[in-house]
């Protein structure tokens, strides 16, 4: 007779390809997001119209690394719900 399961062993496992593409969604919005932290925080390296790098640095972190959390917040919606990914993604 086979025995149950630990509960921590019950969440569903990733795949090696869904693993690999979060952690590739992880290090893009990392690099996207360390300049605008940069130029943010150091006013030396702020030059004319550096608003505008960072707007376009930011938006893909915003849309696609935020992706997940907008889908489910979406998906919570739908069911007349609200989780903290709807806030995550509001605020984003």
């Amino acid at each position: 007779m086979d025995r149950p399961r630990p509960l921590t062993d019950r969440r569903p496992a990733l795949t090696d390809d869904a693993e690999g593409a979060e952690r590739r969604r992880l290090v893009i919005t990392a690099a996207l997001a360390l300049p605008v932290l940069l130029l943010s925080m150091a006013p030396a390296l702020q030059f004319r119209n550096w608003q505008w790098l960072c707007f376009l640095l930011a938006a893909p972190v915003a849309a696609w690394g935020a992706w997940p959390f907008h889908v489910r917040a979406l998906r919570g919606l739908r069911h007349s719900t609200s989780t903290m990914d709807t806030l995550v993604s509001a605020t984003v």
